[in-house]
């Protein structure tokens, strides 16, 4: 009995676990329930194995729920406050999984990273495919009108479409790339067909989508681990080229990137300016920034960050951002608005905390930058899609054994040299 219980109990975290890496596919309540199922799980199999201790690994992971704590005290004193509620909600899985990742790794090993971002990979090709087809079936992929603007109706209908906001599925598919390019050396022929054809549809639909972000991520990431995983630096002169070439037509053939490239050059060279996503952002954050600055050490609590930006757009009479309730489109900004900056501290800690411990892993350091890069243009743990990335991925990184990784890491590029 006691070495069923064992078994259905590894069989069933280590599955969850792996299940639960695809979440870009799933809808939100699915992906709930694979979390509890994780966490339950993970649990019953830390029972099965006597209980050894997880102090240790409760008190590392501990560090990614201390800087969302301070929502947790501010409901203790505003419990009846819908706006609290809801964010302390949407932050939930900072608090629980530090818990279900301490029951996993004191009583299971982790798979190699390998296993968990192909998983997240393939969730990404399929949802991919999915999306270009309904595109194509609904007669919207080749109709002019919806590239009209910045091709926001094109990305309102693909949000409805691939249930994922155009900002999330271009960072899941820039990541995704990334990897699949890191990757491509240590696969068969086979699969490097696979790949390479895989890479190819992401692209298209990251493009396609033209977040801005996303697609600065995606190139400077490549540039990055080309250069780690290339010793003789003068070789890069054709994957270089061949990559600004790509990015270029693609950009300029493609009309809702050709649009927003254009709002960019707007931006720049016209004296008339006129509002887009390039200035909005702008505005959007030095309103974001005044606050902060008159409110830096202890912030103006959650429940009245909205209400502080919406009263700084009405007062500089931007009332789009009035109007659709703007958040600070800056996550380090929004922590510093909402609790000041010490929270903003502890936050910059824990992700310090992962890039320390994975410092000789390459893609470990490109996928942490990337998180950095897109919090300085979005608020992406503001929804659960981004909480779901952030968290899963920060702590499995903080949690795979970091000497096993970084071995692999590092004989992986010596064979690609």
């Amino acid at each position: 009995m006691e070495s069923n219980l064992k078994t259905i109990s590894s069989f069933g975290a280590r599955g969850s676990l792996l299940l639960l890496f695809a979440f870009p596919i799933y809808p939100l309540p699915v992906t709930n329930i694979i979390f509890i199922s994780f966490a339950f799980f993970s649990l019953l199999s830390w029972v099965s194995t006597k209980c050894p201790s997880i102090w240790k690994a409760l008190g590392r992971n501990i560090i990614f729920a201390l800087p969302f704590a301070p929502y947790l005290i501010e409901l203790c004193f505003y419990h009846s406050n819908a706006v609290v509620g809801f964010e302390v909600e949407k932050k939930l899985l900072f608090f629980t999984a530090p818990f279900a990742f301490a029951f996993y790794t004191s009583s299971l090993k982790l798979f190699n990273f390998r296993v968990y971002i192909r998983t997240f990979c393939i969730s990404m090709i399929l949802l991919s495919v999915y999306s270009i087809l309904l595109l194509i079936t609904n007669k919207i992929l080749f109709d002019p009108a919806y590239y009209a603007g910045d091709a926001s109706t094109l990305r309102i209908k693909f949000e409805d479409i691939a249930r994922l906001h155009p900002t999330y599925f271009g960072l899941f598919a820039s990541i995704s790339m990334l990897w699949l390019i890191y990757d491509h050396k240590n696969l068969t022929r086979k699969l490097k067909w696979i790949s390479g054809f895989s890479i190819c549809i992401l692209l298209f639909v990251d493009v396609l989508i033209a977040a801005k972000m996303s697609l600065i991520i995606l190139f400077a990431g490549t540039v990055v681990i080309l250069y780690k995983t290339t010793t003789q630096k003068k070789h890069l002169v054709i994957p270089y080229g061949v990559l600004l070439a790509v990015f270029t037509i693609l950009i300029v053939v493609i009309p809702s990137s050709r649009e927003r490239l254009y709002e960019m050059i707007h931006i720049l060279y016209s004296k008339n300016v006129t509002y887009n996503s390039v200035n909005e952002r702008k505005i959007i954050f030095n309103c974001s920034w005044n606050i902060f600055k008159n409110n830096i050490w202890l912030g103006v609590g959650c429940r009245n960050t909205q209400q502080f930006l919406n009263a700084f757009y009405w007062s500089i009479q931007y009332y789009p951002a009035f109007i659709k309730n703007y958040n600070s489109h800056n996550q380090f900004l929004t922590l510093g608005l909402n609790y000041g900056i010490f929270d903003v501290f502890l936050f910059l800690g824990s992700i310090g905390a992962v890039l320390y411990r994975q410092r000789k892993n390459i893609f470990a350091i490109v996928l942490i930058g990337s998180i950095v890069m897109i919090m300085l243009t979005e608020s992406i743990l503001e929804r659960q899609m981004g909480v779901y990335f952030f968290a899963l991925f920060t702590l499995l990184l903080f949690n795979i054994d970091r000497r096993e990784e970084s071995a692999k890491s590092l004989i992986e590029t010596s064979t690609t040299n």
